[in-house]
């Protein structure tokens, strides 16, 4: 046999075994895009994603490949109103806007017990169904001995999506925008296994039901960790019943429970206001609240707001929300107590100090069937990093004094009037006894909801310049 003749069987060779192996490493490979069967758990890098509450599907963890996207069919606003309007016909303690609310407070419940790997803790306001779901994340992380950990999670925009209402029962779909930095760490030692280094953008759509005739619980339900049957305790046996009274607590016949939870679009904020509502310019806004409320003042409003930014703060960098409570909405006091749990846990301390207000000032009004809102622009500077309090070293931010600015929403009933003594007094703005207030905010005393904002205003919203300056102008 010549010499080229066997270099040329030689290279058929090595060609037919370049081809075995790249077959044997597709076959292995599964579906174009997957990771390795078997593997989810051991993927690096911004890949990472929950699939269930925060991500992509099913499992704990996904890959980068996207998923499809779960959307309600489209309804108009005015269908959507009708929709409301028919559910407060036959439930006159429902408003959209207390509903939403509760909502918010749900979604940090049940993701507070996700993020502690806490089946328990997230089973009273699930559906069965969608508890079996979201339960099998769980313990997909519990296997594999790590959990998530949501850095920064916030909710920086809800409305009402869709909703429906029948003999089979009320139904309404709620759109979240959330924002967070997702990290997988161990369960055992708390090292950190995997981190997104960025800030994540996600869209969410839940899902609440109840069977029809179901009316709004005033006092108490589930968010309230009380059962919505008994006013016991909520405490659930497996099956989702209330250990007391026996009360099936999630299956819809008593309270809203979460029936789905799926991946939407990152929206931001809305161009319009639902219910009824009409967006005003400041001037225009605050002449439409005084008109019903005479004793409301905007330069009054506006010291208000500068005591409420320095409290918050303060209560931040202590880590101690509880000086600030009372003129916090329920979501917002559960986003913030979410993440101040979190860096208590891993001894991590955000330090703000050198606290300067440059300017507040009104940008716009949303002037509602039952509630206002009215939002401002804060133009701040402070110092403003994070400390690992075991070694004392920086990990965030930096100890210059730095400018930002935030758009602040605060929220009031549109039958609510200007208090003597409010909740910056700590004061419950409806017995005028010494604030004290329960897990959704009721007075101890009086049981009124005084951070709802049917007595006074409540700190509702907190938004970044990028997100928010294009609606209200630059602000200079």
């Amino acid at each position: 046999m010549g010499f080229f003749a066997s270099l040329a069987i030689m290279f058929v060779l090595i060609v037919i075994t370049v081809l075995i192996i790249y077959l044997i490493f597709l076959l292995r490979r599964g579906r174009p895009g997957a990771p390795p069967p078997n593997q989810e758990l051991e993927r690096g890098g911004s890949g990472t994603t929950l699939r269930f509450s925060f991500g992509l599907g099913a499992r704990a963890v996904a890959t980068s490949a996207p998923a499809p996207e779960v959307e309600p069919e489209p309804v108009t606003l005015s269908e959507l109103e009708q929709t409301l309007d028919a559910i407060r016909s036959a439930d006159p303690d429902f408003e959209a806007e207390t509903f939403l609310q509760r909502a918010e407070m749900a979604f940090f419940l049940v993701t507070r017990a996700y993020q502690h790997v806490d089946a328990k803790a997230g089973r009273p306001y699930m559906s069965a169904e969608a508890f079996e779901a979201w339960k099998r994340d769980l313990d997909a992380f519990a296997s594999s001995g790590r959990r998530p950990i949501f850095d920064d999670l916030n909710v920086r925009g809800l409305h009402v999506a869709a909703a429906s209402h029948g003999e089979a029962g009320d139904e309404i779909v709620v759109h979240f925008d959330v924002v967070y930095r997702l990290r997988i760490v161990s369960a055992v030692d708390g090292k950190v296994l995997n981190d997104d280094g960025d800030d994540r953008r996600r869209g969410q759509r839940w899902t609440f039901r109840r069977n029809a005739g179901v009316k709004t619980l005033t006092e108490g339900g589930v968010v309230a960790m009380k059962c919505p049957e008994c006013g016991g305790p909520l405490e659930l046996s497996s099956d989702g019943r209330c250990k007391f009274c026996r009360a099936d607590v999630s299956a819809g016949g008593l309270d809203w429970t979460v029936s789905a939870i799926a991946l939407a679009e990152f929206q931001g904020a809305q161009p319009e206001p639902l219910f009824g509502a009409t967006r005003l310019d400041p001037s225009a806004g605050f002449a439409a609240i005084a008109a019903s409320d005479p004793q409301f003042d905007g330069a009054a409003f506006v010291e208000r707001v500068r005591g409420a930014f320095v409290a918050l703060q303060e209560a931040w960098s202590s880590r101690d929300l509880d000086v600030a409570r009372g003129f916090m909405s329920p979501g917002l006091y559960y986003g913030w107590s979410t993440q101040v749990e979190t860096m208590a846990a891993e001894q991590r301390k955000n330090v703000i100090e050198n606290v300067q207000i440059r300017s507040i000032a009104p940008v716009g009004v949303v002037h509602g069937r039952a509630v206002d809102d009215v939002t401002v622009r804060i133009d701040a500077a402070c110092v403003d990093y994070e400390v690992d309090e075991r070694t004392g070293r920086t990990v965030f931010g930096s100890r210059d004094l730095e400018p930002f600015v935030e758009f602040w929403t605060f929220q009031r009933s549109t039958n609510a009037k200007t208090p003597e003594h409010g909740l910056l007094d700590k004061r419950c703005p409806n017995c005028g006894a010494p604030l004290d207030v329960n897990q959704i905010g009721q007075c101890h005393y009086c049981k009124a909801a005084v951070t709802s904002g049917k007595f006074d205003w409540v700190l509702s919203r907190i938004e970044q310049e990028e997100e928010v300056a294009y609606a209200y102008g630059s602000g200079g």
